[in-house]
């Protein structure tokens, strides 16, 4: 077999298998979202957060992490996209730990109730920013990789992806359903603890 041609077969296994790898990755981004993110306002509720900073909960993380993403423009000039991402991702995933933290503070020091709101806005921020860096590194690598039929490759993965966030949403709410007579913050605790190990994976 000609060298060009050899050469052209690896590559094409080893974009095959990266896409496969990236619909894994959705996959359980998906289980993060599902099961973490859309339970934000409930757990925010459940640690006595007031109007104005459900407001600010629903709004400032998204516009922080929306800002942040033009600094990872300037950092794709000077580094690699994989060392972006993956820096992103593992220090999102490691930001489950203090929102679960909160938790576990809220309920063994009652003193401290007023204030635990406000942290969590703080901790939810810098999680919501250190996604958002990553995707401009993450769009410009996957439009590289995928070059061929790129527009039914991603409707799958979306596809998918949503599919694992309903899903991961049912489990949660059965938790939380569980829990909800007895120590609801726990249950909040075990669905953020699913989220940041879906988003380690991931």
């Amino acid at each position: 077999m000609e060298p060009q041609k050899e050469r052209e077969i690896k590559e094409n296994t080893a974009i095959k298998k990266s896409e496969k790898m990236s619909i894994l990755d959705g996959s359980f981004y998906g289980v993060m979202e599902g099961a973490g993110l859309r339970y934000i306002t409930p757990y925010a509720l459940a640690l006595g957060a007031s109007n104005l900073l459900i407001a600010l909960l629903s709004t400032l993380p998204g516009l922080l992490g929306n800002l942040n993403q033009l600094t990872t423009l300037n950092l794709i000039k000077k580094q690699s996209r994989k060392s972006i991402v993956m820096t992103a991702v593992i220090l999102q995933a490691l930001l489950w730990i203090p929102l679960i933290g909160l938790g576990i503070w809220y309920m063994l020091a009652p003193d401290f109730r007023k204030t635990i709101p406000l942290f969590l806005l703080f901790v939810y921020s810098f999680l919501i920013m250190s996604g958002s860096s990553g995707s401009p590194a993450w769009n410009s690598w996957m439009r590289d990789l995928v070059l061929k039929n790129s527009g039914r490759y991603f409707g799958m993965r979306n596809r998918i992806m949503h599919i694992c966030i309903i899903f991961s949403m049912f489990v949660a709410s059965g938790i939380l359903t569980f829990f909800k007579t007895t120590t609801p913050i726990i249950g909040f605790c075990i669905i953020f603890a699913i989220s940041g190990a879906a988003r380690l994976i991931s």
